[in-house]
């Protein structure tokens, strides 16, 4: 069966965020509702380290923002997404559409994930080392 996990917001941007043990763990996908406020170049950063995230460990990333105004200083962008492996398969927009909800879908094939966590060895031997502690 298809394994699901979860990180929360701040955890992606942790030295040691969950996902990298989740997917040691054969988690296929793993996702992140957040509510991350806006700031100067803040979805570069998240792109980054969610690319960063399926290329290294392989795997389906979920990311879901907030989008809107709190009613005071705080605004939230939006811009959920899905990469998987080493892609960005869907994007949403940010700040463009200020409608309640936005919907990004996309299709993944899990076998492809299992590929290409098989295709690194060391990969593969620290997950059996994880699963043996």
């Amino acid at each position: 069966g298809v394994r699901i996990a979860s990180e929360t917001c701040e955890e992606l941007f942790t030295p040691q965020s969950p996902h990298i043990r989740y997917s040691l763990c054969d988690v296929h996908l793993i996702t992140n509702g957040s509510g991350s406020h806006h700031t100067l170049r803040k979805l570069d950063r998240r792109l980054e380290l969610i690319q960063g995230a399926v290329s290294r460990c392989g795997g389906c990333y979920v990311y879901a923002n907030l989008k809107g105004c709190d009613g005071s200083r705080v605004v939230y962008d939006g811009s959920p997404l899905v990469a998987v492996n080493n892609t960005l398969v869907a994007q949403g927009s940010q700040f463009s559409d200020l409608s309640e909800v936005e919907v990004v879908t996309a299709t993944v094939d899990i076998d492809a994930v299992t590929a290409y966590r098989a295709a690194t060895q060391s990969r593969s031997m620290q997950a059996d080392a994880l699963a043996l502690s």
